[in-house]
């Protein structure tokens, strides 16, 4: 069967996909509870990028999409969605840094991009 003609994915797909409960798990951890407009960007991010939905992550649909900024949204002007990469960049790598030791999957996204990486940690 060729790639266009697989059913595609929905969210409830992942449901069980281990990738998405690594970042449901990182959501309701203490570093992100009280932050959460990083955890819907990080969830945004997550479900398009398990989804191969690439094309909706651009700065633009971000700032629509999470940041609930109208279509008019300049980049120029707004840097929402930058300063909040950076952000969620770096409580990404304090996350993995504190919690390396039970974690099966790294979580990362990196610098100049919004594709999540997901990475497979073996003990």
């Amino acid at each position: 069967m060729l790639r266009n003609q697989l059913p595609s994915r929905t969210t409830l797909d992942l449901a069980e996909d281990e990738r998405w409960l690594a970042t449901q798990r990182i959501v309701e951890s203490p570093h992100f509870r009280r932050s959460p407009r990083l955890s819907r960007l990080l969830l945004y991010l997550s479900e398009q990028t398990l989804l191969d939905r690439p094309d909706l992550l651009t700065e633009q649909n971000i700032a629509v999409m999470v940041f609930e900024r109208d279509a008019a949204f300049d980049p120029g002007v707004d840097t929402i969605v930058r300063s909040h990469m950076v952000r969620l960049r770096q409580k990404l790598d304090q996350y993995a840094e504190e919690n390396h030791a039970g974690a099966s999957t790294r979580i990362s996204i990196p610098r100049g991009e919004y594709l999540v990486r997901f990475e497979s940690i073996t003990p």
